[in-house]
């Protein structure tokens, strides 16, 4: 029972971790420095997110272009594609 608990623990606080890292604001940010163009993260529209446990994709729109994002679970390497 003590480790069936310790299991259940352990993921709620990795999701919960997960899910913190991927917040709108950080994909705001991640975005507008992997697309460059000295764009202001609030500038930037982030749209259809779609989380797993080991990574992050959404859409994102910014200055009338539009692009394909991914990145890991933790939001540390950050691809954008150009629509």
């Amino acid at each position: 029972m003590k480790t069936f608990l310790g299991h259940t623990i352990t993921v709620i606080a990795t999701a919960l971790v997960v899910g913190c890292a991927s917040t709108g604001e950080n994909l705001q940010r991640s975005t507008a420095t992997n697309i460059g163009n000295n764009i202001d993260p609030a500038d930037i529209t982030i749209t259809n997110v779609e989380r797993s446990m080991s990574s992050v994709k959404w859409h994102a729109a910014a200055g009338g272009i539009s692009y394909n994002c991914s990145a890991d679970d933790m939001v540390r390497q950050i691809y954008c594609l150009k629509k």
